[in-house]
């Protein structure tokens, strides 16, 4: 259980956080994380390969104890076919020699059995140490997992009201066509306040990916503020996948609230 629970955690730091093209502490420390995750986890399974071992071996000894008291029980057999010939004295002696060598046996299976409980218990103590161990690790691991989560969301929201506030800029302050001089008078001509021209989009009929699927996918429903990078990055697709799936789109850069786009299936 231990062991699942790690590797969820290790899917959770992978595929959770977003991709940035400079390394931050928050990546350094999200690889620390899952160095100790991978560590931990060897330690667990050394462990409970020792204990395996251990359960092999007393399985062992208890098969091998049951045949020798299969062996007894039938010498035992043979010895009581051959008193009915003997006096009873011989009867007497030969009855007290069995009981001894029985005796004896049950004394070595009780020793033997006393041994392999102290070695089970010993390693359950040390197994259930190594779990509490684990199990504080990997809490102080979740809390600081959980905190630079919150730092990268903070960080992307900052990021995404900067593009706002670019976009923003971008339409209050159109570029202006350079002023050209008349020919007569020699006077300048005011540019006109013309929109940039949209940016040509190139759509091509290949994934950009192996991994990713044209001919199955998504329905995601535009939200205020967002734009094609912010959703080709929480599907895990690119930008170029997504204009070529959605002919529709004419301009990436003015997508409408509630618009509704096609976002391929990525296999993975």
């Amino acid at each position: 259980m231990l062991k699942y629970v790690i590797l969820f955690l290790i899917c959770i730091i992978t595929f959770g956080c977003a991709t940035t093209e400079e390394i931050d502490p928050a990546d350094v420390k999200i690889a620390q994380l899952r160095s100790s995750a991978r560590t931990l986890e060897d330690r667990i399974a050394v462990i409970n390969q020792t204990q395996d071992d251990l359960q092999i071996q007393l399985e062992k000894m208890k098969q091998e104890n049951m045949e020798m008291q299969t062996v007894l029980q039938e010498n035992w057999s043979k010895l009581r076919g051959t008193l009915g010939s003997l006096k009873d004295s011989q009867r007497r002696e030969i009855d007290k020699t069995v009981k001894s060598i029985m005796t004896s046996s049950i004394n070595d299976q009780k020793e033997l059995n006393a041994k392999l409980s102290k070695v089970v218990k010993a390693i359950q103590a040390q197994n259930s140490g190594l779990q509490q161990k684990v199990m504080e690790d990997l809490s102080i691991s979740s809390q600081e997992v959980k905190s630079m989560r919150v730092q990268l969301n903070a960080s992307m929201d900052k990021i995404e009201r900067i593009e706002k506030q670019i976009k923003i800029l971008n339409s209050a302050y159109p570029s202006s066509s350079s002023s050209g001089s008349k020919k007569s008078t020699g006077t300048t001509k005011k540019s006109s306040g013309s929109r940039k021209p949209k940016k040509e989009i190139k759509r091509t009929n290949k994934p950009t990916n192996s991994k990713i699927d044209y001919s199955q996918g998504y329905e995601h429903i535009v939200a205020p503020g967002e734009t094609l990078w912010k959703i080709g990055r929480d599907y895990k697709v690119s930008v170029q996948d997504i204009l070529n799936t959605n002919p529709n789109i004419n301009d990436e850069t003015l997508l409408s609230p509630g618009q509704k786009l096609f976002i391929p299936y990525r296999t993975e």
